[in-house]
């Protein structure tokens, strides 16, 4: 084989040491990055939080609003098998927390099957200091750290509840 038909002889440069490493350099990071979307797969973006069928809002006064809550969630995720999400506690979108009026629900799991949905049935009574037009779910997905996983309307659409005020926060 001539220089001539060596295309790299021929032009008469070869790629140094140097430039070698740093295509290696890159070429691992990219590798990295990679291997990470399938964790990314189960994001709480792609989960979303309503109130179930039993949830409604006793009357408030003062700093005394009560709240009987069920959660329901639709995975969304696209790519993905099924998602496990863990309820740690609850809040109201002005960070108050949700006490609940009994003994706790939580920790609650719930598995939703992708492109599913499921629901926690009934919570029970809560009560907070502070009214909520949303509620903030704080809890971990597929076992990861605890975080805000998502977040429910609460506002005018939630039905009233019979009866008095189970409790005050």
């Amino acid at each position: 084989m001539s220089n001539s038909d060596n295309p790299i002889k021929a032009s008469g440069s070869q790629p140094s040491r140097r430039t070698i490493v740093k295509g290696a350099a890159w070429a691992v990071p990219a590798i990295a990055v990679a291997s990470a979307t399938p964790a990314m797969a189960a994001s709480p973006e792609c989960l979303q939080f309503t109130l179930g069928p039993s949830a409604c809002k006793w009357p408030g006064s003062g700093n005394n609003w009560s709240y009987n809550l069920e959660l329901c969630v639709q995975n969304t995720c696209t790519g993905g098998g099924s998602v496990t999400i863990t309820i740690e506690y609850l809040q109201t979108n002005s960070g108050a927390s949700l006490v609940p009026c009994g003994t706790s629900p939580f920790p609650k799991q719930l598995v939703i099957p992708a492109g599913g949905s499921a629901c926690t049935g009934s919570l029970g009574a809560f009560s907070s200091t502070n009214s909520a037009s949303t509620i903030f779910i704080f809890g971990k997905v597929d076992g990861g750290t605890t975080t805000k996983i998502g977040e429910a309307l609460a506002g005018p659409n939630l039905g009233e509840c019979a009866g008095s005020t189970p409790c005050a926060a």
